[in-house]
This record gives structure tokens, C-alpha cells and sequence, in this order.
């Protein structure tokens, strides 16, 4: 597709043809970490725009498929699963202090129970242990559709346009997805 081309062509994924058959084309992330970084302004709008309805598009399938084999998971793996939203009447300033507590809680996590580029444990702690999975959490923050007027071309508004993707192979922030 368009948007997966794009991607590879700025270097978010690459072509995996030793995972596909016949006519089916699999790709798979160059980086082990993309997160999208608001307080930058180097990634053109229409291109963020690409990607984050390709990540979105993506994790709509993980999510599918987590809550499409819940019922057949282990009761203690079934403790850990979620799908709840948390609505807040916040500031721009607010809503990204909350961003930046889970990331910190998030990148905390990710540095005492590191994945190494199999998605395997590198903690000896963890890899040992015979219950340790690969464990994903996806966030997804934004205003509530339909709330705020959106930007046209007179609006001085800058923020808006000031979007970016950061792809990081530190070891220490995991595997993505």
C-alpha cells in the first residue's frame, strides 16, 4: 500500500520477504521504538498523517487479537489485560504532563525488563522465569473527537504543525511492535 511505502522510504520499516508466500508482501520495523514526538516540527503533517493511520491500523489488529483470544488465556494473564479510557477536562499543558507521568512509569518499566531484538527477556530475573511473556501496552492520547475547532490557514496556532517521529534502537525502551 501507499502508506507502507512511505514508511519504508523514510525508514520505519523494511521489506521481510523471508516471511511471505506467494503474492503476500510482510514488512517488519527497522527500530525497535517509534514514538511520536510532539514538540518537533521536521516530519511534514500529511506524512505523520500516513504513518499514524498505519500504526493505528496495526494496533486495531493487536488489540483485535488480544481480546479475540482473552477468553482462552490463563486467569493470571487475564488479570493483566485492559481496555479502559480515562476522560479528563485538561489544558494542553495538563494533558501533556499526564503523557510525560506515563511515559516516565513506561520507560521505567522498559529499563528493568529490557527485550533484546528477538523479543526475548535480557533480564536474567525475568528470562528464567516460565510464566515471562512479551507484554504490550499501546497508548493512545488525544482530544476527544469533535471538540475543537479545527486550524485552517489563517491560524497562528503553530502547535498544531509541530509533530515528529523519533525512532530509537535503545535497548533499554523494548521491542515494538
Amino acid at each position: 500500500s501507499y502508506h507502507l511505502r512511505m514508511l519504508a522510504q523514510h525508514g520505519f520499516i523494511e521489506d521481510a520477504p523471508e516471511l511471505g508466500r506467494g503474492r503476500e508482501r510482510y514488512w517488519r520495523a527497522r527500530h525497535r521504538f517509534t514514538q511520536v514526538d510532539e514538540g518537533s516540527s521536521d516530519v511534514p503533517t500529511d506524512d505523520l498523517a500516513a504513518y499514524r493511520q498505519v500504526i493505528l491500523t496495526r494496533y486495531a489488529e493487536l488489540l483485535q487479537a488480544g481480546v479475540a483470544e482473552w477468553s482462552e488465556l490463563p486467569q493470571r494473564w487475564r488479570a493483566t489485560t485492559t481496555l479502559s479510557d480515562y476522560p479528563l477536562r485538561v489544558t494542553p499543558a495538563q494533558a501533556r504532563e499526564v503523557l510525560d507521568r506515563i511515559d516516565e512509569v513506561l520507560t521505567d518499566a522498559m529499563a528493568r525488563y529490557p527485550l533484546d531484538a528477538g523479543g526475548d527477556s535480557r533480564d536474567a530475573d525475568c528470562a528464567d522465569a516460565e510464566d515471562a511473556q512479551v507484554y504490550s501496552v499501546y497508548i493512545a492520547a488525544f482530544p476527544r473527537p469533535g471538540t475543537i475547532p479545527h486550524r485552517d490557514d489563517t491560524d497562528t496556532d503553530t502547535d498544531t504543525d509541530t509533530d515528529s517521529v523519533t525512532d530509537t534502537t535503545d535497548p533499554t525502551r523494548g521491542a515494538g511492535q
